[in-house]
């Protein structure tokens, strides 16, 4: 029985231990993605939050051998979505998404915007994006390039791209 399986059984039974496990495994993951997309964290945040309720609500119909990362990961990225929807027509079209370079407003709980801005002006928006999936959040390159909806090779090719970078930064520090 996986990890996920369990999880997802016992958050049907009621378990908040179960539910405190998933949160606690993915809340920075979901924060990520919902930030990518705004590109503000206290709406990252909201959608953060929103994301986990929609996850409980909706709990009974998740069907038990589902992938919790990359379900998590949807839920958040099209709340986020939804959310910047709002706020353009809001705001009469004000642009939220900026490059990764403006994601040091992220407090210091979300260690990989740390990541990210030692890397500022290193690594290309998709670069980093897929060095962030694969280093923080351990993604595989299957998933990640489900994520991204690109193909395996253009994954791995971002990745090697990214990681020499990375290490040629470091090498010159």
């Amino acid at each position: 029985m996986s990890k996920d399986y369990r999880l997802i059984k016992n958050c049907k039974a009621g378990s908040e231990k179960a539910f405190d496990e998933i949160y606690y495994s993915y809340y920075r993951l979901v924060f990520y993605q919902a930030y990518q997309v705004l590109n503000n964290k206290d709406d990252a945040e909201d959608v953060m939050q929103n994301t986990f309720i929609k996850f409980m609500r909706g709990i009974n119909d998740i069907d038990d051998n589902s992938n919790l990362k990359q379900l998590l990961s949807t839920i958040a990225k099209n709340l986020a979505i939804d959310e910047y929807r709002r706020k353009e027509n809001i705001s009469n079209k004000t642009t939220y998404i900026e490059n990764v370079d403006s994601i040091g407003s992220v407090s210091d709980r979300y260690s990989e915007s740390e990541i990210l801005i030692s890397l500022r002006g290193t690594l290309e928006k998709d670069e980093a994006k897929v060095f962030v999936l694969k280093v923080v959040y351990d993604y595989t390159f299957k998933e990640i390039a489900e994520d991204l909806n690109v193909t395996l090779n253009v994954v791995e090719a971002k990745y090697y791209k990214a990681l020499k970078k990375v290490k040629a930064y470091y090498k010159d520090r």
